[in-house]
């Protein structure tokens, strides 16, 4: 198992500023002691209770981790829900919900029996989830320790897979403060995981089961408020992907060791594949306009290039003359004109 480097802060944290509002951010204030190498067991093992928020996590983490707690809540949020819209948090509930029971099943742990005797509580957002990192510690004999910093729920975040800043405090006063954050996001952000959730074979199927659902139906309604200012963000995380899967067929596949060896050679034969795809893409374009509709975006481009969508009335006159031109050039032909004209308006 490999060694984690920790800053432990003791138990001073010097200062903890007050909940603030308007721009003002929570600061807390920390006093540094010593850094620690250990391997994530040791930093975890010893307490009786977890409650935990990660933004993302190795759900096969999670199941190991909780053996070393008799009770544990875990906030999950999600790095694939970009603007938590209704239809993004059914599908990432869905998912997630589907996730956790086949990995369960495969790893052999019985997520049922620690629902049933209220051991475990696991809660997905249905709202812009903090992006915190805290891990909440309590002992049988009053001992307290949160652990925070970039490491999600994950093998590769505590196993030293990558590099990661890990913190951890001992002590009632931090652990007091982190715990109201952490209730104040499970009462507000999130949806309990009930265990008529998990039972059901498809969640799509059974969305009367989905956490959102069992929350509207305890609180009567709820209402949902899509993250705002996102489409900067949405349009580039998708330009991402879109991007990447368009060159993967175009980039060496990696070895059975999932690694890929680059040389200024390989990178020079990507360079030709991707300007030839581009002249062909060019050459088809010629053929077949690409009219693309971002709905959510607010935009639309015709091949490649984005069209303005606030144009001058004079631009707008100029187009529907245009167009009635066209039209009215029907009145040449012979037979069903207006029939014709219909049609192709239509």
């Amino acid at each position: 198992m490999e060694n984690l480097s920790l800053f432990d802060m003791g138990n001073d944290t010097s200062n903890v500023i007050a909940k603030s509002t308007g721009n003002e951010l929570d600061i807390v204030q920390m006093q540094f002691e010593a850094v620690h190498t250990m391997t994530w067991q040791e930093l975890f093992e010893g307490y009786d209770t977890l409650h935990a928020i990660t933004y993302s996590s190795s759900i096969s983490f999670v199941y190991q981790l909780l053996d070393y707690f008799s009770y544990a809540e875990i906030l999950f949020g999600s790095e694939e829900v970009l603007s938590y819209s209704l239809q993004e948090v059914i599908a990432y509930q869905s998912k997630t919900i589907e996730y956790f029971r086949d990995r369960a099943k495969k790893m052999n742990v019985d997520l049922m029996q620690r629902i049933d005797n209220d051991s475990l509580r696991m809660y997905v957002a249905h709202e812009a989830l903090s992006h915190e990192k805290i891990y909440l510690l309590s002992a049988s004999d009053g001992r307290k320790r949160v652990i925070f910093g970039s490491a999600n729920l994950s093998l590769a975040a505590f196993q030293g897979h990558q590099r990661e800043n890990i913190s951890y405090v001992d002590g009632d006063t931090a652990y007091e403060w982190y715990m109201s954050s952490f209730q104040n996001l499970k009462e507000h952000c999130t949806d309990y995981i009930t265990k008529e959730a998990f039972l059901f074979g498809d969640a799509e199927e059974n969305m009367e089961d989905l956490p959102l659902a069992n929350t509207v139906r305890v609180s009567k309604a709820i209402v949902l408020e899509p993250a705002k200012d996102v489409n900067e963000e949405v349009k580039f995380v998708l330009d991402v992907r879109n991007l990447a899967k368009k060159l993967a067929p175009m980039v060496e596949k990696p070895d059975k060791k999932g690694k890929v060896l680059l040389s200024p050679e390989k990178i020079k034969i990507v360079r030709r594949k991707v300007l030839e795809e581009k002249q062909r893409e060019k050459e088809l374009r010629s053929e077949y306009p690409h009219l693309q509709v971002f709905v959510e975006q607010g935009s639309v481009s015709l091949n490649g290039q984005e069209l303005d969508l606030h144009p001058t009335e004079e631009d707008v006159a100029k187009d529907a003359q245009l167009f009635l031109n066209y039209m009215n050039g029907y009145e040449k032909f012979h037979g069903d004109v207006t029939g014709m004209q219909y049609r192709y308006f239509e």
